[in-house]
């Protein structure tokens, strides 16, 4: 899969593995884009420039929060549940906990009505061709 499709489709499964990726960078681009903003509205002090800055790190959080979901969409995917659980990520404990949670249950080992298990290390061939 390709980065912005991992990162924002809601079709699809997703492992534990590039769950906690997607998950854990999205908690990390949240961290940075707030350090950045705050940066910024200290270096703009005009009000035009804070409404910038204001509008960008809403539009950056919306990103994330999708990402976010869409990652969890598909986790629910892979354990063979609907992808509609995730709208539970909206009550603010419960869907910290079922983030949380979605990094430990393992997925289904077979095909299931959502695709083919994915895998985010894939194996590859030596140089020796062994």
């Amino acid at each position: 899969m390709s980065f912005l499709r991992t990162c924002f489709s809601f079709s699809g499964r997703m492992n534990r593995s590039e769950y906690a990726t997607v998950y854990f960078g999205s908690i990390f681009a949240l961290v940075a884009g707030f350090v950045v903003a705050i940066g910024l509205f200290h270096a703009f002090d005009d009000g035009d420039s804070s409404t910038i800055a204001m509008i960008s790190l809403f539009a950056f959080i919306g990103a994330c929060k999708w990402a976010t979901l869409a990652g969890l969409a598909k986790r629910l995917h892979d354990v063979g549940a609907s992808g509609g659980i995730c709208l539970v990520a909206f009550i603010p404990a419960v869907g910290v906990l079922l983030c949380l949670v979605m990094l430990f249950v393992p997925g289904t080992k077979s095909a299931n009505r959502y695709g083919a298990p994915t895998h985010f290390f894939k194996p590859h061939m030596s140089y020796a061709g062994t």
